[in-house]
């Protein structure tokens, strides 16, 4: 699998070529880091994104993605015990780094660490949950945190306090009023007030978002219990938050919605060996099943997207699509990767030997090996000369 994360950061307008602003305070919008494995210890590099060069390491170093709400979460420094705090967009500190660790705000709040544990602040520092009192808390969303006393899970409110008791063993965030839980008498779906809205006769893969744009992608065994073993014929598709199938299960592959969008795909037989630009010598839909239990000699996934309504968008014609980014959706196609629209135009050719998502107007590819950064109209801005490492 390769690791390689992009991350810019938004802060005042563009400054001097050296980085700075007006203030002395470092232009954040001019950083691009970019780390080249999922090591922890592994090193940064930092690019000003304007001349395309290597930069030194920032005096303060913000961390995650972009700006959710006003302040970005960011580090003083490199050192291994640096501390945690929080930055606004030109780089002041608006809340001194004094924690191990920092999450970005939601909803107002952010999860922080301290050597007693995991606490939430709000956005001028002041603690809202006392660290230690619990043993894992998540995120905020839509007024509700995922918080873990033991093994059971339960959501705070925004004022910290308990507002469904700890009692199951999985949970997600909320998303359109609504949350997927698992507790002692299965899986299920609550409402902000622990309230059960339907019951779902088998699992649910919480690998991904759980609800996302009011829908959630379920597959047979989710409403029947029963699963269907061979390739492609667990079909999926997509509840509403009242429970209802809002799009059919007729779906061999399928995920999550992000942007509007979700990703869709298929398996085809093939008869021939692939080819190096990923097309076989004669290909069939996997539907007539001649050995009846969904295995082939030879097979292949095919992807395309739908809408929230279960129209096709994007034809499933492309060896891999890689979700959507800022309305742009890498793609493989011929051994190349491109990018799409949302409308399956594609906006950017297929000439690069891997792609990822768009964040801030920038994406990580790989041309002739190296680690290059391109912006939305696919021109190069930085060229690091760095390997494209896969594991």
């Amino acid at each position: 699998m390769l690791f390689v994360w992009l991350c810019t950061h938004a802060s005042c307008a563009p400054a001097s070529m050296g980085g700075t602003c007006r203030n002395g305070a470092q232009d954040y919008r001019r950083f691009v880091r970019v780390k080249l494995s999922g090591l922890v210890d592994d090193p940064v590099r930092y690019y000003d994104r304007v001349t395309g060069r290597r930069v030194a390491v920032p005096s303060v170093i913000p961390v995650g993605s972009p700006w959710t709400d006003a302040y970005s979460p960011a580090r003083a420094g490199q050192d291994a015990e640096a501390k945690y705090g929080f930055i606004d967009r030109v780089g002041n500190w608006v809340i001194a780094p004094r924690f191990t660790r920092a999450g970005r705000f939601h909803d107002g709040r952010a999860v922080v660490g301290t050597d007693k544990g995991l606490g939430v602040i709000d956005d001028v520092g002041r603690w809202i949950v006392e660290p230690g009192r619990y043993d894992d808390i998540g995120r905020y969303g839509e007024g509700r945190a995922p918080f873990r006393l033991g093994k059971k899970w339960g959501f705070l409110g925004l004022d910290g306090e308990v507002v469904v008791p700890p009692t199951y063993q999985l949970s997600c965030w909320f998303s359109g009023g609504v949350s997927v839980v698992l507790d002692d008498r299965g899986w299920h779906c609550i409402d902000k007030a622990g309230k059960t809205r339907f019951r779902l006769a088998g699992e649910v893969d919480l690998d991904g978002p759980g609800f996302s744009h009011g829908l959630l992608l379920v597959n047979e065994e989710t409403l029947t219990g029963v699963a269907k073993k061979g390739l492609g014929l667990d079909k999926k598709g997509y509840l509403s938050t009242t429970g209802k199938v809002a799009i059919p299960l007729r779906f061999e592959i399928a995920e999550s919605f992000s942007e509007g969008l979700a990703i869709v795909g298929k398996f085809v037989r093939t008869s021939g060996v692939d080819t190096q630009d990923g097309n076989a010598g004669d290909q069939e839909e996997a539907e007539d099943d001649p050995c009846g239990d969904g295995s082939w000699g030879s097979e292949k996934r095919v992807y395309g997207a739908i809408d929230t309504k279960g129209r096709i968008v994007i034809p499933m014609v492309y060896d891999y699509l890689d979700g959507f980014g800022e309305g742009l959706c890498a793609f493989r196609r011929g051994g190349r990767w491109g990018y799409l629209d949302r409308q399956g135009r594609e906006v950017i050719p297929a000439r690069f030997g891997a792609a990822r998502s768009f964040r801030q107007g920038l994406a990580l590819v790989a041309m002739d090996l190296k680690v290059t950064v391109i912006d939305m109209t696919g021109r190069v801005v930085i060229r690091t000369g760095e390997e494209w490492i896969h594991f």
